[in-house]
């Protein structure tokens, strides 16, 4: 931003949703579901409908031919402004609706997002895991996280697709296997330092549990130590 902060593309999936709920009141705004808890907070604080999905774009171009929102966004950068304009994303389009939204609501970038619920997040961090063993690695994690946070929303239907993904009133956590490469993706966050850096290290035990993950390969890794 303006102050050289780091934003975060699932930011800016709220910051757009936001854009959008302004002349489009109520409406579906889709994400993937490695997205913060700041997606979901602002597009209902903004009077709109958020619809989580699996993450890869076709997955999500796919289901807005069934919902029909009028906005989708990934944490990996993709943006669909699907109402406003063609159904892809486009970086000049994405970026000229940030400027317009800033104009006419007389804010700076650091300005929008200290207006949004806030939350210390990770980045997206990949572990490495063999295409042949990560989706039954996936399986048994997901079995421990419902075991472990019993009072938590865990989402592991069609909505996670290849993961699962913990909803609680202070944090999120979510870990998926790769549709495309040998890697697990985690990502997590929190509304405190305290409980972030709880949750970073119940991933790190949990994960160096299983002989399968390789820890010299990935991104980010670093941020589970």
């Amino acid at each position: 931003d303006n102050k050289g902060g780091i934003i975060w593309n699932d930011v800016l999936v709220a910051l757009f949703a936001a854009d959008v709920l302004e002349t489009h009141p109520g409406a579906i705004i889709m994400f993937n579901t490695l997205c913060s808890r700041v997606v979901v907070e602002t597009i209902i604080n903004k009077g709109g409908r958020p619809f989580m999905w699996r993450t890869g774009h076709s997955f999500l171009k796919k289901k807005n031919q069934e919902i029909k929102a009028a906005f989708i966004g990934e944490l990996s950068g993709h943006f669909f402004f699907s109402e406003d304009f063609y159904n892809h994303d486009d970086g000049c389009y994405s970026t000229l609706r940030l400027l317009s939204y800033l104009g006419r609501n007389n804010l700076s970038l650091a300005q929008a997002v200290a207006d949004l619920p806030r939350y210390l997040s990770s980045p997206e961090i990949k572990l490495g895991a063999a295409d042949n063993l990560k989706v039954a690695l996936i399986e048994k994690i997901s079995l421990i996280l419902k075991n472990d946070f019993t009072k938590a929303e865990v989402i592991s239907d069609e909505r996670a697709g290849d993961g699962v993904r913990l909803e609680m009133s202070d944090a999120m956590l979510v870990i998926r296997y790769s549709q495309n490469g040998p890697y697990l993706t985690i990502k997590f966050e929190a509304k405190s330092s305290e409980r972030y850096e709880e949750l970073k290290q119940y991933l790190n035990k949990l994960l160096k549990q299983f002989p399968e993950i390789d820890w010299s390969f990935g991104v980010n890794v670093e941020s589970l130590k």
